[in-house]
């Protein structure tokens, strides 16, 4: 059975997130307890939504002075991938001081004994405020509230590629501004009270497995614009220090997804991606979080709109002729037309 975690004091949410995914990936469950005060449920709703977004096959079990559950929201469906289960309960006699930790880092890395692969974490401003359905839902039916500070986000890097998390309830201030490689400027905000932690290999996968498969479809994603003509894939391989020869060895498979898409297209259907994600070697849990960002991209150049739009039109054309050129002739099939790849809008 897997120990409590206590939410007991405000520190940043990666302090609890780290020992909820070693508990969930060694045992397949993770228990933690909390006050009912705003700013913890606010930290008990930025915890689910971020072990969610690395893992979207979590289920949330919610009660109430440990009562029986009275909430249960489901994580996504899909067949092959193991389901975890986060047990959360709230306590109205509980209280804790909202008074933030002192000497929190902007930075924290995650390793192991083993010495696998570092993911870097880094509390960075958040630009894109997104919602947390976990805190709408217990408020609407628990009336648990929280209050979003809206201030920052969570960045876990791996592979020199970021896969960021917004989490709206942490309220701290900044520590120091930045400007990063590509010119933006922005606030680095608390992330952990500690500089690094180490787990074991199980745990680390946590994080590890989903942020590999989000660069991997990031590749693919920046491989489409360099094709187009949209953004030079010189300017990936700087900012992102992605080895060029990694592009080389997607193209094809880059292509084949464009087949499946422009086949499924003609015949009004949406593509079935899991032959395609097997074929690569992804596990059923990570298939959302690979497509997303390649199929986002595709489904920008693919649009029956650019069809009208002379520069969208000249991206898709020359993803249209490097396609024809390079898979689709070599290997016997018809080339496509600019009309089929600009096509059935959201058919991906």
């Amino acid at each position: 059975m897997a120990d409590i975690i206590t939410i007991d004091r405000y520190a940043p949410v990666l302090d609890f997130v780290v020992p909820v995914a070693e508990s969930l990936a060694c045992t397949g469950e993770a228990v933690i307890e909390t006050s009912a005060q705003p700013k913890f449920v606010g930290h008990a709703a930025d915890l689910q939504k971020v072990c969610y977004m690395l893992y979207p096959f979590t289920d949330t079990h919610v009660s109430v002075d440990g009562g029986v559950q009275q909430l249960r929201l489901h994580g996504n469906k899909g067949s092959g991938a193991d389901r975890f289960r986060l047990n959360v309960t709230f306590r109205n006699s509980w209280r804790f001081d909202e008074t933030p930790v002192p000497s929190a880092n902007h930075n924290c890395l995650i390793k192991t004994h083993s010495g696998k692969g570092t993911v870097a974490v880094t509390g960075k401003s958040d630009a894109k405020r997104e919602m947390n359905l976990f805190s709408v839902v217990i408020g609407n039916r628990l009336g648990l509230a929280a209050r979003p500070a809206d201030k920052m986000a969570i960045s876990f890097n791996y592979m020199h590629l970021d896969l960021y998390v917004s989490t709206p309830f942490q309220d701290f201030e900044p520590l120091l501004g930045f400007r990063n490689s590509r010119g933006r400027e922005g606030q680095n905000y608390p992330v952990s009270e500690r500089a690094e932690y180490t787990l074991t290999d199980r745990g680390r996968n946590f994080f590890g497995e989903p942020l590999y498969w989000n660069a991997r479809g990031k590749y693919y994603a920046a491989l489409l614009e360099g094709i187009s003509g949209k953004k030079p894939l010189e300017d990936y391989i700087s900012w992102y220090k992605i080895d060029a020869e990694k592009f080389g060895e997607i193209e094809p498979s880059c292509h084949e997804l464009i087949e499946l898409a422009v086949e499924a297209a003609k015949r009004g259907e949406r593509a079935d991606l899991d032959p395609f994600c097997r074929n690569l070697r992804c596990p059923p849990s990570y298939q959302g979080i690979f497509l997303k960002p390649a199929l986002a991209t595709l489904r920008y150049f693919m649009s029956h709109w650019n069809m009208d739009d002379p520069a969208k039109r000249g991206y898709a054309q020359a993803i249209v002729d490097r396609y024809n050129e390079c898979y689709a002739r070599p290997k016997g099939r018809p080339d496509i037309t600019i009309g089929e790849f600009c096509s059935v809008p959201a058919i991906l």
